[in-house]
């Protein structure tokens, strides 16, 4: 038998041990999620919805616009982004429309408004 422990400060020990682990899971778990730790998701959702036509650049293939230039796309107001991604857009001069949310079902208003972010933090403006 060990001296000077007690069965009582035994038995505590592990009780505070699992309260410290708890809490300290619990700090690990708010920054593990915060918006400067986590991906973008509106880069996933461009790679994977935009990209093909407008590319890595913003520059895109001939008839479709530059989100690199000025007084392209991204010098409208989020709203007119949101429902010309939303409806699809044909812009002047284009050959071809640009179908609704890439020519795939399913963004919601969520990922649209990612989607605007990405592309502003990206190509600015």
């Amino acid at each position: 038998m060990r001296r000077g422990g007690s069965l009582a400060a035994n038995k505590r020990g592990p009780e505070l041990n699992k309260s410290t682990w708890a809490w300290a899971a619990v700090l690990l778990g708010s920054i593990a999620i915060t918006p400067a730790f986590a991906a973008d998701p509106g880069q996933a959702l461009y790679e994977a919805h935009c990209s093909v036509c407008h590319g890595e650049s913003g520059k895109g293939a001939p008839g479709t616009a530059d989100f690199a230039g000025k007084g392209g796309p991204l010098s409208f107001p989020d709203a007119v982004i949101f429902e010309r991604i939303a409806q699809g857009y044909r812009s002047a001069g284009s050959p071809m429309p640009m179908p609704a949310m890439g020519g795939k079902d399913g963004l919601t208003d969520q990922q649209i408004k990612e989607v605007i972010g990405y592309l502003r933090n990206k190509f600015g403006a």
